[in-house]
């Protein structure tokens, strides 16, 4: 199964690392946007019947993060969302990693979501549970191969 990580030109977070650590940031269940990007079609619909297709165009693609923010304590948890704020703040990666080490990515920025409610969403003290709305204007995923280097 394919883990994820968001990157920006100052740091990268694994967001299974509640998973694999018992802190951090994980992604949950219920992401959407992941599959094929939406697309916007031109049809001529004239006096006969039925229409003409005159072309597409793909649109940009949203990616919605459900997540999960989990912290030893409360410090931890607000140093956690001040760093996960600072990196949606402008540009990112979104990377989903194979097993096999190869990796599919897309450039995305952050158009909505982080929000919470107190005592429903977080417990004001360890944790929150959030949706992150990303926006990648190239919908298009992006493929890098593992690299293995040989040594003979």
């Amino acid at each position: 199964m394919p883990s994820m990580a968001l990157e920006s030109d100052n740091d990268s977070l694994d967001l299974d690392y509640v998973l694999k650590y018992g802190r951090g940031v994980q992604v949950l269940s219920g992401v959407t946007g992941l599959g094929l990007p939406p697309v916007e079609v031109r049809w001529l619909e004239g006096a006969g019947d039925g229409a003409t297709f005159r072309g597409r165009r793909v649109l940009p693609r949203d990616i919605d993060l459900p997540l999960l923010i989990l912290g030893r304590d409360r410090k931890d948890l607000r140093s956690l969302w001040s760093r996960l704020a600072l990196m949606l703040d402008g540009k990112c990666k979104l990377r989903m990693i194979e097993d096999d080490g190869s990796s599919w990515w897309c450039n995305v920025y952050r158009v909505g979501g982080g929000t919470y409610t107190y005592g429903a969403d977080t417990d004001g003290e360890r944790e929150i549970r959030t949706v992150i709305t990303l926006r990648a204007p190239n919908p298009f995923w992006v493929a890098e191969q593992a690299q293995q280097k040989v040594i003979g």
